[in-house]
């Protein structure tokens, strides 16, 4: 039997490679939560404090209200302590936050959640006879979370989809003579961590060649919709380092401010940890459920996507897209620029960086609420 607890939690900070990441105190509690089918959902209502709802058992919560090395405060009713808006201290932009009812509804209680794996069950069966079925979109945030159920369950988008990812093209596929001053003239520099290199060409594949230079680069041609995606080809993985591979969607304010959404995939210690960040002024915040665990390896794709406020994390381990992690999240909502992050490593290798505004899967919008013998799929 699993119980829901809010509470109000703070920002700690670590590092991944050269730059500081808040995330919330909850975090510290995420395999604990995991570890009895549990999971964590919430918004930061501001600067360094975020209102967190954690479905587990009673043991759990009860631990969640120890704290960990900070205070952590369980709370009745997170409703007198939610603001609709918070205000960035750096530039004094304001943003909206998740509302209680968003969260509430993207972490499933026990009946929803019953009924959520039923309904992947019998998707499941259904594809397992007739090799490939197209569901609805219906509501996205629910509907992202039985498609990243089904591919931790082996059922990835060539099974069972709303349509496919990526829906756009490959922008550039490196395909140019090599060069160790630049990696052409389509891309610019989003923000230098450490250094002031930028990328290079090396056998029509992209990579850094400064081994003391953390970059993120920025696609210039073009800003793209609101509801957008990226991906690319990991050409070479550079293997157990602390850092990471990223991938940026609603790139804005480009330089040492900017704001995106960004994947990260964490490459110390794999298998590696996935996490979605809001990156506002040009610093990085988890968003609320932790890390995911999937591995990568040479010639697998990763991708981002982005719809409404709900952020994707897609994998292709060679025949397939699947769902690896969904969370949601209010702040940025304007359109922008796609970019990537490599290491300071000199190994990495990216190929057929893609993406764009992301094409409307059809469907007939359904509530995904309903028990799976109501639900209709789409034709």
């Amino acid at each position: 039997m699993m119980a829901i607890g809010w509470f109000l939690a703070p920002f700690k900070t670590k590092m991944i490679g050269p730059r500081e990441i808040r995330y919330c105190a909850i975090d510290d509690f995420t395999d604990d939560i995991r570890s009895v089918g549990g999971a964590w959902d919430g918004t930061r209502i501001d600067d360094n404090t975020g209102i967190m709802l954690v479905r587990a058992t009673q043991e759990i919560l009860n631990k969640i209200k120890l704290g960990s090395d900070v205070a952590i405060t369980s709370v009745e009713d997170p409703t007198p302590y939610w603001k609709s808006t918070k205000t960035s201290p750096i530039s004094n932009k304001i943003s909206n936050n998740r509302t209680i009812e968003d969260i509430s509804k993207c972490l499933l209680d026990d009946k929803k959640w019953g009924e959520l794996k039923a309904l992947a069950e019998s998707l499941a069966k259904e594809s397992d006879q007739k090799g490939y079925i197209k569901i609805a979109k219906g509501d996205w945030a629910i509907t992202a979370q039985l498609l990243v159920f089904l591919g931790k369950a082996g059922y990835g988008m060539d099974k069972i989809s709303t349509g496919t990812f990526p829906t756009t093209g490959v922008l550039d596929t490196f395909d140019r003579a090599d060069s160790v001053t630049t990696i052409g003239g389509n891309w610019t520099i989003l923000k230098v961590f450490v250094g002031s290199t930028d990328y290079g060409i090396s056998t029509n594949q992209a990579y850094n060649p400064d081994g003391g230079c953390y970059t993120s680069l920025y696609y210039n041609l073009s800003t793209y919709g609101a509801d957008s995606e990226a991906y690319m080809t990991l050409g070479t993985v550079p293997g157990d380092v602390a850092d990471s591979i990223d991938l940026h969607v609603r790139v804005t304010s480009p330089g040492g401010s900017f704001d995106s959404y960004d994947l990260c995939i964490d490459l110390d210690n794999p298998p590696e940890d996935w996490e979605i960040y809001e990156i506002t002024d040009g610093t990085g915040a988890a968003l609320a459920g932790g890390t995911t665990t999937q591995a990568i390896a040479n010639g697998y794709k990763v991708g981002l996507e982005v719809i409404g406020n709900v952020i994707t994390g897609y994998v292709n381990t060679g025949s397939a897209w699947a769902a690896v992690l969904s969370k949601s999240d209010a702040t940025l909502t304007t359109a922008g620029y796609l970019g990537m992050y490599g290491t300071a490593n000199t190994i990495w290798r990216y190929n057929d960086f893609g993406g764009g505004t992301v094409v409307a899967a059809g469907g007939v919008p359904i509530a995904i609420y309903k028990k799976y013998y109501d639900y209709r799929r789409a034709q």
